[in-house]
This record gives C-alpha cells, sequence and structure tokens, in this order.
C-alpha cells in the first residue's frame, strides 16, 4: 500500500523514509532514526490523554514503539525498557508538570525529554530547561516539526520553537528585575508575577495547579522576605513601580 513520507513523495510498503523540511533546502530524510525501533515514552503531564501524540509519532516512523505512562507514576511504574527519548504531553503548564521533568530526568538522567505544551510562558519554558528537558514545542504540532525536533534531541541539540525561544528570551530580559528578589524561590517569584497580574489567589491557585493554601503561603513568605504589608506593596514592587 503506498504512503506519503514527510516530504509529500509517495513511498511503497515497508517503513516510510522520515524527512524534515529544512528552510529552502528540501526535504532531508532521517534515515538513522526512521529506520531504527526507538522506545518513546509519552508522559501525561497533566492528565490528559496522550494518544493524539502517540498516534502522530507513529505515523512519522511505524517502526517506533510508544509506551504512555502518566506523569504520577512511581520509578516502579514506569517503562522497564530504558526509553530512547521522552515526549510530555501536557496542556497549560503548572508546577505539576515542572515536577514531573524533574522526577523523571533523575529516573533517565541522560534520555533526551521534549515538552510539548498548548501554552508556553516565559517561567515555564525556562523552568522546563533547567528542570532538564532538551526542549520545548507548542501542541498542536505539524508532524514535519516534531519530527526535526525529535531528531535534533536525539543529536543532544536543543529543540526549541519560535514561540519558545520568544518566551526563553522573554524570560531572560526580565532577569534585570528579577535580580532585585534574589532571596524568593522560584515559585515565590512565579507567585509574584502573576499577583501583579491582577490574579486572585485561586486564580494563582489553578494557573499553578496547586491549592489556595499553598498559594497563601507563597505570599505569607513573599510578604516576609520583600519587606511588604499588602498584596498591593507586593504587586509594585513585581511591576517595577515599589
Amino acid at each position: 500500500m503506498a504512503r506519503k513520507d514527510l516530504s509529500g513523495r509517495t513511498s511503497g510498503g515497508g517503513v516510510v523514509p522520515l524527512c524534515v523540511r529544512l528552510g529552502g533546502q528540501g526535504a532531508r530524510p532521517c534515515a538513522s532514526y526512521a529506520g531504527r525501533s526507538l522506545r518513546i515514552a509519552v508522559v501525561d503531564g497533566d492528565g490528559r490523554a496522550t494518544t493524539a501524540v502517540s498516534e502522530l509519532v507513529k505515523e512519522l516512523a511505524p517502526c517506533w514503539m510508544c509506551q504512555s505512562i502518566s506523569s504520577g507514576s512511581q520509578p516502579g511504574g514506569a517503562p522497564a525498557d530504558h526509553p530512547d527519548l521522552i515526549l510530555m504531553d501536557i496542556g497549560a503548564p503548572s508546577l505539576a508538570a515542572l515536577a514531573s521533568v524533574r522526577s523523571l530526568k533523575a529516573l533517565w538522567p541522560t534520555v533526551p525529554l521534549l515538552v510539548l505544551a498548548a501554552v508556553l510562558e516565559p517561567d515555564y519554558v525556562a523552568g522546563f530547561i533547567t528542570a532538564g528537558a532538551s526542549g520545548c514545542l507548542l501542541n498542536p504540532i505539524a508532524p514535519e516539526t516534531l519530527a526535526r525536533a525529535i531528531e535534533d534531541v536525539l543529536q543532544n541539540c536543543v529543540a526549541l520553537c519560535p514561540e519558545a525561544q520568544a518566551a526563553l528570551v522573554a524570560y531572560l530580559q526580565r532577569q534585570n528585575l528579577d535580580d532585585s528578589f534574589g532571596g524568593l524561590s522560584w515559585q515565590e517569584r512565579k507567585v509574584g508575577h502573576l499577583l501583579a497580574q491582577q490574579l486572585s489567589a485561586q486564580e494563582i491557585a489553578v494557573r499553578l495547579g496547586v491549592s489556595r493554601v499553598t498559594v497563601h503561603s507563597h505570599l505569607a513568605r513573599i510578604y516576609r522576605k520583600l519587606g511588604v504589608h499588602s498584596r498591593e506593596e507586593a504587586r509594585r514592587r513585581f511591576t517595577g513601580l515599589g
């Protein structure tokens, strides 16, 4: 049965060559990976189904083997076989998803990990990369984009889509402001920046995937460390007005 590869050409039976279009240079076959039986762990970073990502991977190269695991799995519940690649499929980034990246990298420190997220916020893109992710991509994703990213990370390169690049630049450009918050933890800074956006404690809790009690604990530490006594004072500090 004839099938089309990613370059749009028709192929006969057998493994479909994995091709990637590189800006104006035509298609480059990824022969070293398309014909190789890669083991790919597809992780649901926030409880969502991973079926779509697994099916997309199978379309890229039928010989690649996917195994879906839950982000809440303990090491003993993870795949027995050492994967060649980890794809983490999440919706809105959260502290729980960030913790999952750290846990997976602790379990498999040498395995490349790609984060596929529906939203790419500066703090989280920087957090995922710092936690050990090899790249961040905006989901839904085009097959050729995922193919190129998989090839890149398997060759020890970083894979960032344009949106992730912009988010990372925004994070780095904001560091001059954040330097005055050196005593705050990453989570406290994140809460502070959301507070500066006029979000309530409940809205911050939903955005971060934590309880409102946890948010109030972060706020109490922020007030103490910054020497402020109200949310308005804290907002002014985080917006550079205080």
